[in-house]
């Protein structure tokens, strides 16, 4: 376990930045990636059957299934790998195969498949293939108030990866009050061992009016941090100040890189129309907060190849966002691809690429991914 001086280490290198070989281009031998759109699933453009929502998840099995949970379905719904719907799984309540909330999933090394539902921190497990219940779990009942489950990010054979968001008591709530800590536990929910990551979840503003008071709202271009989980139960961990990213094995930080990056800076016009979609009562205080540059990256996605694919931010004219491709142990940038700005990457498999293009609409978005040499980068 990482103790407490070596947590703040950990949370400090990665929001201060830590020094680093900066004077040579990351991506000088690097392949570049071609991403090809193979497949989509709820475009209305194409008078599809199946619409979604805002999609909070996706998810694929061994045989190339694929599982979405989003705002339209209180459960989730199974697609196999032409897009045809082939199961919608469960429903809105407390009651066994029920959720509160739309839920979070995993599929285990066997193709089980883990849905969390967030609200009331309860975990749910699915067979393979019939997708029948087999348990429930409560993660964690005996942590203290403002303490939550917030995710789980592995299944491994001796218990479960999981993520815990701490959010401040409403009387001393403060901006920095915000932190996320990553535990790890058996497979009945309880506690094997805490604070193997503990680092700050998010920058918020608060908000106050005749309504409300010290409301924490998500900054506009604030920083948050990105952390998944490996398979084998290694835990990659980023603020998204900058490209600077840190590894934790269960025992103890294993390792970290980071990558050279310069910051983009928030245009006046960006900030005039990402402040005025809120309250008029809200507008000096949200745009006291806003940073001069934007966070250096957005997502962070782990491949079955062990590569960290990393979203970079992009200036306010571009239609395009650059992704780099990762080596996680060593932090060599060995690809590099670009998609339009409205796609995020959520799941790569077999050398697919799984997603969300969000043109007005969220649509289920499958690119086949394939390589040629660079040419000087």
């Amino acid at each position: 376990m990482i103790r407490f001086p070596a947590l703040i280490a950990f949370a400090a290198c990665l929001i201060g930045g830590c020094t680093a070989e900066e004077d040579m281009d990351p991506g000088a031998t690097a392949e570049t990636f071609s991403l090809t759109e193979s497949l989509r699933i709820g475009d209305e453009a194409v008078v599809d059957t199946v619409y979604f929502d805002y999609i909070n998840d996706i998810e694929v099995d061994a045989r190339g299934n694929i599982l979405v949970t989003d705002d339209a379905s209180p459960g989730f719904r199974i697609f196999s790998s032409d897009g045809t719907l082939t199961h919608e799984i469960g429903s809105e309540g407390e009651a066994p195969g029920e959720f509160q909330d739309t839920p979070l999933l995993t599929v285990g090394a066997k193709d089980s498949v883990f849905v969390f539902d967030v609200d009331n921190g309860r975990l749910t497990v699915y067979s393979p293939g019939d997708y029948q219940l087999t348990r429930m779990v409560n993660l964690a009942t005996k942590l203290p108030d403002h303490v939550d489950a917030a995710d789980v990010l592995a299944i491994l054979p001796e218990g479960l990866i999981a993520q815990f968001d701490h959010y401040p008591d409403e009387d001393t709530a403060d901006e920095k009050g915000w932190l996320t800590e990553i535990m790890f536990l058996d497979h009945s929910g309880d506690v094997l061992r805490d604070s193997i990551v503990l680092i700050p979840s998010m920058e918020v503003t608060l908000i106050s009016d005749e309504i409300v008071e010290n409301f924490p709202f998500t900054r506009q271009w604030g920083r948050e941090s990105f952390i998944i989980s490996s398979s084998d139960g290694l835990i990659h961990a980023g603020w998204n100040e900058t490209i600077q990213v840190r590894i934790a094995s269960l025992n103890g930080v294993v390792g970290e890189f980071v990558i050279p990056h310069s910051p983009i800076p928030i245009t006046l016009g960006e900030k005039n129309e990402e402040v005025s979609r809120w309250p008029k009562e809200w507008q000096v205080q949200l745009r006291r907060d806003v940073p001069d540059t934007k966070p250096a990256f957005n997502a962070m996605v782990l491949d079955d190849e062990d590569r960290l694919w990393m979203q970079l931010n992009w200036p306010a004219d571009s239609t395009k966002a650059e992704w780099l491709v990762v080596e996680s142990s060593t932090g060599d940038v060995v690809a590099k691809t670009s998609l339009p700005v409205t796609a995020t990457i959520m799941k790569i498999r077999q050398g697919k690429a799984y997603g969300v293009v969000d043109d007005g609409q969220d649509v289920v978005t499958v690119w086949e991914i394939s390589s040629s040499p660079s040419h000087g980068g």
